[in-house]
């Protein structure tokens, strides 16, 4: 059966990782599954939050814990642990709705790309990540789920030098295309730019219109709150992508 490995990188996240937690224990589908967390040097009760959930998930669970390095440290630990043929990312914040996994596997098994993505997505106050506020925007949500298009991107890196989304969660691509432009680049501090344009360089992009999580809203600690880091990285990734070309 196909193995999905998600791999959750973590920084006192404390706030957001239950529901997190509960989301991934939620998600549909016949494929087995494991679960990387990976703490970049959390200083709250992140790691004790984790541990509380390693007998709830249905998988194998592994929780590693390192010195703060920043999340591109982080998420190249977690996909070299990782054991699964397919790599679901997840923000230590963002919860997947219970169809998200399932969904954007099935557009690459079936499409044979070099990875999905959704860019559909909803949010929620910090105060209202709950089970119940959850259990209720799947409801309002699964019709939407069920009935979403989708397309074929054949030259997704074209389009991404034009525009980003700055969030690894909605992607999902084999373990292999992940690690085949190296991982992320340690020395650019956010992750997710260089990895995305690496897969994007390695072929078409099945695009869903499937929503597949839900994150904070408005919340100022988020990297992506950051909008000269944000911008910073964003340049140095693509020059990250020439050199590596």
């Amino acid at each position: 059966m196909t193995l999905v490995s998600y791999v959750i990188t973590v920084y006192n996240k404390q706030a957001y990782l239950p529901l997190v937690l509960y989301a991934l224990s939620q998600q549909e589908g016949a494929f087995e599954k494991e679960y990387i967390f990976v703490d970049d040097g959390s200083t709250d009760a992140s790691v004790s939050i984790l541990r509380e959930w390693e007998d709830e998930l249905p998988g194998d669970v592994k929780i590693i814990e390192q010195s703060n390095a920043g999340p591109a440290k982080a998420t190249n630990v977690g996909l070299h642990a990782a054991r699964g043929e397919y790599i679901k990312l997840v923000d230590g914040d963002d919860c997947l709705l219970p169809w998200a996994t399932q969904s954007l596997l099935q557009c690459l098994q079936e499409e044979q790309c070099a990875y999905a993505i959704s860019y559909n997505r909803s949010a929620l106050p910090a105060e209202m990540y709950t089970p119940e506020a959850y259990q209720k925007r799947v409801e309002n949500l699964r019709d939407q789920a069920v009935k979403s298009a989708r397309r074929l991107e054949t030259d997704p890196l074209s389009l991404l030098l034009r525009q980003t989304d700055g969030n690894p969660t909605p992607w999902m691509a084999r373990r292999e295309c992940f690690l085949k432009y190296g991982g992320c680049a340690e020395h650019i501090f956010i992750q997710d730019y260089i990895l995305e344009l690496g897969l994007a360089a390695q072929g078409a992009a099945c695009v869903s219109d499937v929503p597949l999580f839900i994150m904070p809203e408005s919340d100022p600690t988020r990297v992506s709150a950051n909008v000269a880091q944000t911008s910073h990285d964003l340049n140095m990734a693509v020059a990250e992508l020439f050199r590596r070309e």
